[in-house]
Parts: C-alpha cells; sequence; structure tokens
C-alpha cells in the first residue's frame, strides 16, 4: 500500500500564547474565532468548533481557520524554517 505526506505548509498558533500574529488578530476582529474562559470557539467552513487553551488553530489553504487537537498538532506537524 502507498504512503501519502501533506505538502500543506500552514501557519499555526497555540491558543496559549497570547501574543497574537496578524492573521490571528483580523480572524478575532471579524468574529470568526472568539474566547471564552477556559476555550476557544472557531467558525469554520463545517461549522463552529469548540477547543482547549492548549490546543492549536491554524489556516487552511483557503485561509480559513481550523483547530488542532495538541495532541494531534504535535504528532502532525513539525516547525518549518
Amino acid at each position: 500500500m502507498a504512503k501519502y505526506r501533506k505538502k500543506l505548509l500552514t501557519e499555526a498558533h497555540q491558543i496559549s500564547d497570547e501574543d497574537y500574529p496578524t492573521w490571528l488578530s483580523l480572524l478575532f476582529a471579524q468574529g470568526r474565532v472568539k474566547l471564552a474562559a477556559d476555550k476557544m470557539v472557531v467558525a469554520t467552513r463545517e461549522g463552529l468548533k469548540t477547543t482547549g487553551l492548549d490546543d492549536w488553530i491554524a489556516i487552511d489553504s483557503n485561509g480559513d481557520p481550523y483547530p488542532i487537537a495538541a495532541d494531534v498538532f504535535a504528532a502532525t506537524y513539525e516547525l518549518a524554517e
């Protein structure tokens, strides 16, 4: 069976780090991302997704935000420089 690797290079930010990049600040301003006491609500193409503050938020190839659980992010992504 053939194996495949994602070719996507994406921007991502851990939610607990409050030094937000410009793209994430813009999503807050647009109301597409909202913080609650212990979670973040993200408006994705599939609807509203709730995620923990230790999780990550990334931008897909269409510029849409999506949350990624911290354990999934660690297993799937590595820093590109």
